[in-house]
């Protein structure tokens, strides 16, 4: 729940002005808010982006695991096997960690979005309250004056602030590439020190006729509500002390709990959402699998290591201990003649064909193939056919003797 004081503060609008003159506040004080509201707008899209990023190099994982399959089982060969086998063992192994590290960032990504919405939500419910109870433009309870000047320009709503409509407006689940600025390793950069709201600073009406809303003097918020502490609004980031002219320091660029003079204890909500959203901006693995399918990230990945000494190297009954030197020579053996241009080697998956039995129109080369419906019939007709040539070779034996 946002403050409590909200409810209060619409019902000390509704009275009527009375003699104290402390009333609008400051565009200094308003506009990091809004600023705010507005580069976190984009964090839900954020979170679309990174979830759909991991759906598409799982799917990419899969995809290129299925074509290795059908490639060893239509190739039939040692070499080949000794060649792809790894490769499809290790992308095995990588597809396992995905889904085993999918919870974790589906629950990342979702909490990144509520966060951010949660602060947005507080910002907006501030600007429709203290915008929205307007009564002139020397009577207003925000202002796009500066921090103690005379009461004047006042503002009438939302709608009076230019851009604030959009920058308050819900987002999209559309995905998003912004690439989240605002949200630096300390904390929100938009969200800078301020002193909180002192009467001093508030702007004055030499009619007396002005808002009382963030006034400490009669008739204003604390007085009327019996506060002897601090007011805090918009979850702490704006706070009204109880002393009419003693300033209480919010500073939202600090609040990583790591930072050097931290604020974490002192905006719990932002420190919260602030850990979460710049999860989102942590690059996550590529979803076109580059990390995979280049040849020095292939090369140097442990899985494709392990892979190569449990299914090429060791022999029944031995040890799982590896042998380091074996494995790289198997690597230079079969990977390394391809390295000046490894997208040659990924070419030889059009050595093996989808028939028109599986494609139901014409035949095509494998690397074309993307559908796993089809990759798997492909995998079944080509094991079909593997079992069938001994069978073949053993009845033209029979003929010839």
């Amino acid at each position: 729940m946002y403050p409590s004081t909200i409810v209060a503060a619409v019902l000390i609008l509704l009275r009527p002005a009375e003699a104290a003159a402390k009333g609008a506040l400051s565009k200094q004080l308003w506009e990091p808010l809004l600023t705010f509201a507005d580069k976190m707008r984009p964090v839900s899209g954020r979170a679309t982006a990174k979830l759909n990023s991991q759906a598409t190099r799982r799917s990419n994982l899969a995809v290129l695991q299925s074509q290795i399959a059908v490639f060893v089982t239509g190739k039939n060969n040692n070499a080949t096997t000794a060649e792809f086998g790894p490769i499809m063992m290790a992308l095995g192994k990588l597809m396992q960690t995905t889904e085993d590290t999918d919870p974790i960032l589906n629950q990342e990504a979702v909490a990144a979005a509520a966060h951010g919405e949660y602060l947005r939500g507080a910002a907006k419910e501030f600007f429709n309250i203290a915008a929205g109870a307007y009564q002139g433009a020397a009577n207003a309870r925000l202002t796009t004056n500066n921090k103690g000047q005379a009461a004047g320009n006042g503002i009438n709503g939302i709608s009076g602030i230019a851009g604030a409509k959009d920058k308050l407006a819900a987002p999209t689940a559309e995905p998003s590439t912004d690439d989240l600025d605002d949200v630096t390793a300390d904390g929100f950069a938009s969200l800078k020190a301020n002193q909180g709201i002192k009467d001093n600073e508030l702007s004055t009406a030499a009619s007396g006729n002005s808002c009382t809303l963030f006034s400490s003097g009669t008739s204003g918020l604390l007085s009327t509500t019996g506060v002897s502490g601090t007011l805090k609004f918009t979850l702490g980031y704006l706070k009204r002390p109880s002393a009419a002219d003693t300033g209480e320091t919010s500073d939202g660029t600090k609040v990583a709990p790591n930072t050097a003079g931290t604020t974490a204890s002192d905006l719990p909500e932002y420190s919260k959402a602030h850990a979460a959203i710049y999860k989102l901006k942590s690059p996550s693995s590529a979803a076109d699998i580059s990390d995979v399918t280049g040849h020095a990230a292939l090369t140097e990945m442990p899985e494709l290591k392990t892979a190569i000494n449990n299914l090429i190297l060791k022999k029944k009954g031995e040890p799982a201990a590896g042998d380091t030197s074996t494995i790289n020579k198997h690597i230079a053996d079969y990977y390394t003649p391809r390295k000046d241009d490894f997208s040659k080697f990924w070419q030889k998956l059009k050595e093996v064909t989808l028939p028109v039995e599986i494609r139901g129109t014409q035949a095509t080369t494998l690397d074309q193939v993307r559908d796993l419906r089809q990759l798997a019939g492909a995998l079944a007709f080509y094991a079909k056919k593997k079992r069938q040539r001994p069978a073949n070779q053993n009845s033209r034996t029979s003929r010839q003797k």
